[in-house]
């Protein structure tokens, strides 16, 4: 089994999420570390989901050079005490290397990053990142070692840079959205790209989210423009989808899919489908294995949340109270803790314990 490698948190789309209509996925673990990236995942409540449907393979690089199956990881020191997440998955990507042993830049080298880099919140990024550079040194042979480390720290650099810059939200009537901020958002994000990545690797790692983010910003400015009668407008958007490249198209319409499973799920929470005819939503879209893996993570979903409801309820009513001192009040705090959860969850529920605290 793969681990599902689109997730939000590196999401590395140049504009917001709502306008690409991508998916929002499984939520993916908190973390309740100081950096800015861990920051972005503490924002996620729910299991993450390590399944992956047949369409995630579509993106792969056609034939982008041998694989480094010489050099493929036989220590596996990177094992050791894996995250709860990644156990009994699969690597996502696959590294390569060319006849001289030199690292060959692909989409599958940022795919390894992100599948280890998806653990952020079980196990801090340090971690994370040394048990890359584990992988790394196992897998790629020396010269193509230096090179495959120089780009972790650099994608790390993108997405912690990244994860500080206030994003656009645009208007639920997306024909009223803000071109000029949009562009601006874009601009910024491509010049974090191009301080901390050389151009074949922002190139490798983002050609296809690049595209696709000037196909919608396109497509915004053809239903903005007030010249265009309607009639105009859908023919020169039918013109503009027509004109995309093939794997463009894909990507459109699996992020549309995703899209559409997104809306089934909270269509069902607002009690507008039943669980019969979400199941069949989710079976035509993505066939009856998948929709029955996507019941499972609902199941787990809720389990989750009703046990985060219940401590976080617990936890107020003892905060408030407590005739405790701090330290006191501190230490039975973790010992309730433990109780309600597993070891490999509790630095997660910490993570929204505080983010719940800044909110209330």
């Amino acid at each position: 089994m793969t681990r599902f490698s689109v997730i939000m948190l590196f999401a590395c789309l140049t504009i917001p999420a709502v306008l690409l209509v991508a998916f929002t996925g499984p939520d993916t673990p908190a973390n309740d570390t100081d950096t800015p990236l861990a920051n972005l995942s503490a924002q996620r409540a729910l299991p993450v989901n390590n399944t992956r449907t047949d369409t995630d393979n579509k993106h792969r690089d056609p034939d982008p050079g041998p694989a480094a199956g010489n050099h493929a990881p036989n220590n596996r020191t990177w094992r050791h005490n894996l995250p709860h997440s990644l156990a009994g998955t699969d690597i996502d990507g696959q590294l390569r290397v060319d006849a001289d042993g030199k690292l060959l830049i692909t989409r599958d080298l940022r795919l390894v990053f992100d599948y280890f880099l998806s653990a952020l919140g079980e196990e801090p990024l340090d971690v994370i990142l040394s048990r890359i550079r584990s992988y790394l040194g196992d897998a790629l042979p020396a010269p193509a070692l230096a090179s495959a480390l120089n780009l972790m720290q650099g994608y790390v650099n993108v997405l912690q840079e990244r994860s500080e810059l206030r994003p656009y939200e645009p208007p639920l009537d997306l024909a009223q959205a803000d071109l000029m901020a949009i562009r601006s958002q874009k601009q910024a994000l491509m010049d974090i790209n191009e301080r901390h990545l050389p151009p074949e690797a922002i190139e490798a790692f983002f050609a296809e989210d690049i595209a696709f983010d000037q196909f919608m910003l396109s497509r915004l400015e053809i239903l903005q423009n007030d010249e265009l009668g309607e009639r105009e407008k859908a023919q020169q958007i039918r013109l503009l989808e027509e004109s995309l490249p093939e794997k463009i198209t894909q990507t459109r319409a699996r992020r549309q899919r995703f899209q559409d499973l997104n809306d089934y799920r909270l269509a069902a929470e607002r009690n507008e489908l039943d669980s019969t005819e979400l199941h069949n939503l989710r079976e035509q879209a993505v066939g009856s294995d998948a929709a029955k893996r996507l019941a499972k993570l609902d199941q787990q979903r809720e389990a989750w949340k009703r046990r985060l409801d219940d401590w976080m309820n617990e936890r107020q009513q003892l905060i408030q109270s407590s005739t405790l001192d701090e330290q006191t009040l501190s230490q039975e705090l973790d010992a309730r803790r433990q109780l309600h959860f597993e070891p490999h969850e509790l630095r997660r529920v910490r993570a929204l314990e505080s983010l719940w605290t800044k909110g209330s």
